[in-house]
């Protein structure tokens, strides 16, 4: 009886060891990886710029603070981690990044859009999507607002008869 209960736990042992797999972080973290040259940067450039500054600035999302940041050199390699704490130190961080770097976003990161309602994001596709779907509604406004402009113009008429001399 004692042998087969030394027999069941070398075997538990054993099958724990072997099904344990090995999951390479550097590959897990890669397909995360937003590279200065990418559509997303230029986005989160644009988020965290200042609209006082910058013409180019997305108002329409505001993300919460504080996030974290990984940086990889060209060959993937992470070079540093950094806590960002607002707008201003972040949009100072990606303006100093060279072209060779990419950065991986630490989530989840929450965000607060313009009416007021907070979004969770969990991946770089939910966080492009939530800046366009934002970038939408802004276009939406404007072009709604140029198109009451357009209808309500008012004519101002001149006419000669009713003048006193």
């Amino acid at each position: 009886m004692k042998n087969l209960k030394k027999i069941i736990l070398l075997l538990i042992t054993v099958l724990s060891i072997v099904s344990c797999t090995y999951e390479d972080y550097d590959d897990s973290i890669s397909k995360n990886l937003i590279t200065v040259d990418s559509e997303l940067y230029e986005l989160i450039t644009d988020v965290a710029s200042d609209p006082e500054t910058d013409e180019d600035t997305i108002s329409c999302i505001q993300v919460i603070y504080p996030i974290n940041i990984f940086t990889y050199d060209s060959n993937n390699i992470e070079i540093a981690n950094t806590f960002i704490i607002g707008n201003e130190v972040f949009r100072d961080f990606l303006d100093t990044l060279p072209s060779t770097n990419s950065i991986s976003i630490s989530y989840p990161i929450a965000a607060t859009l313009t009416d007021g309602s907070s979004i969770d994001i969990t991946t770089n596709e939910q966080l492009k999507e939530s800046i366009d779907n934002c970038i939408e509604e802004e276009l939406e406004l404007i072009r709604y607002c140029q198109s009451l402009l357009d209808e309500c113009v008012w004519e101002v008429g001149y006419s000669n008869t009713n003048i006193v001399i």
